[in-house]
């Protein structure tokens, strides 16, 4: 059974419809809140010194940070919500994501509550889903807003004064007495966060309110809230040494009308105007992910000869 949630948005009830928002293995957003216990870790524009960072990180303006990232290893485990995907533990997001069930795990002897959320995009969306995925929230900001409430708290901040070139280098002396180079690095590639990116409350397109540790990007078609359940890293030999699997747990799940199909209970565009959703192939190149029959027939880059499974090639889009 399914609930109405606002005119264009359902909110689905039943765990084997939260299941089926994940079979088609779509491309998602994955979204996670830096909490209190584990931002002392963040570091934000690397040139900015760290005790300035340590005060930006803790300011109220700034006190639940939001970082997303791409995911497309992932798939339904059963037909009650319960998923797994894999993470390249180097991966930003890995990072908050652990040292968020750690620290729960340390704090509190039962089943520690670590909380994201996977918002599903469409087509005309690559660019966007393509510039989340090139940056990391390790360095800065990807949300827009984010970055200026990070500037405001700079403002309040007797800061010691840095030359924004290219680079960020940092100069030291080494044993006899030369100056040497410690590190250099690129600053961020989007230094006022990425164009077009916003966080807004799951289940709509409302801006983002206070109570709100959970949040969805705009513009995507589907909205699942997660719990996470396990981190499995090499030491349990399940991939290897460089990515966790990850098992979770879909708790709420909203989705477009004009992407369910409320008589099958199917996650699929309704009509031409719903655009498809995407399936990454690698090399930056995605698919569009159609279904068999008249539906596929009536897109607009969708082939007319024949409705049956096929490839066609079209300006690096493939569709399926």
């Amino acid at each position: 059974m399914a609930d109405s949630c606002s005119n264009d948005w359902i909110e689905l009830t039943e765990e084997k419809q939260f299941s089926r928002l994940l079979y088609p293995n779509p491309v998602c957003f994955l979204g996670t809140t830096t909490p209190p216990c584990c931002q002392s870790s963040r570091a934000i524009p690397p040139c900015v010194n760290d005790e300035i960072n340590d005060q930006v990180v803790n300011s109220k303006d700034i006190s639940q940070i939001r970082n997303v990232m791409v995911l497309s290893w992932l798939t339904p485990t059963n037909n009650h919500g319960r998923f797994v995907f894999s993470m390249n533990k180097h991966r930003h997001s890995a990072s908050i994501l652990y040292d968020s069930f750690s620290a729960f795990k340390q704090i509190q002897q039962q089943q520690p509550v670590t909380r994201f959320s996977l918002s599903v995009p469409v087509k005309k969306m690559e660019e966007l889903v393509l510039a989340v995925g090139g940056v990391s929230g390790r360095w800065a900001d990807k949300f827009p807003e984010q970055t200026h409430a990070a500037a405001a708290s700079l403002d309040n901040l007797e800061a010691t004064p840095v030359s924004f070139n290219s680079t960020d280098e940092r100069i030291q002396t080494n044993s006899k007495g030369r100056k040497q180079t410690r590190r250099k690095r690129k600053l961020p590639r989007y230094p006022l966060g990425i164009p077009g990116l916003e966080a807004v409350a799951p289940g709509s397109n409302r801006p983002l309110s206070d109570d709100h540790s959970n949040f969805a990007v705009r513009g995507t078609v589907a909205h699942l809230e997660c719990n996470l359940l396990h981190m499995l890293s090499d030491d349990a030999a399940i991939i290897d040494k460089d990515h966790y699997l990850v098992s979770a747990q879909v708790t709420k799940a909203f989705v477009r009308r004009s992407h369910w199909n409320a008589d099958k209970k199917l996650f699929q565009p309704q009509d031409d105007h719903a655009p498809p959703l995407l399936t990454f192939l690698g090399s930056q190149t995605f698919g569009y992910r159609l279904p068999v029959g008249p539906l596929a027939c009536s897109f607009e880059l969708a082939p007319i000869s024949h409705c049956r499974p096929h490839w066609e090639l079209q300006d690096d889009i493939v569709l399926l």
